[in-house]
């Protein structure tokens, strides 16, 4: 069972729009007061992500700067990396592993 934050009950609360699309909003809502962002791209090729390594002691790969089509995500650089393509990306997780999911 699962209890919403405070921050959306305002969202869930609005009877003008059905269930689905009040929980989908405060999802959304929740996502961005927690700086995640998800994307899809339609095309094939590199998603245009430079990368730097964790270092020891650090706990996420970063974003060192974009190039199109990520750049139009307007990435913060510095943003921890959490998951490509449903796959997640660990502090563990090697260079050659990445490079093949972007």
């Amino acid at each position: 069972f699962c209890t919403p934050a405070t921050v959306v009950l305002p969202v869930l609360a609005d009877v003008e729009f059905t269930p689905h699309r009040r929980w989908a909003r405060s999802l959304r809502m929740w996502r961005d007061l927690r700086g995640l962002r998800d994307c899809c791209f339609g095309d094939n090729g590199g998603l245009g992500v430079e990368l730097d390594e964790p270092s020891v002691g650090e706990g996420s790969w970063r974003v060192r700067n974009t190039h199109p089509p990520a750049s139009a995500l307007k990435l913060k650089n510095g943003s921890a990396l959490v998951a490509i393509n449903d796959g997640r990306i660990m502090r563990q997780s090697y260079k050659n592993e990445i490079a093949e999911r972007t």
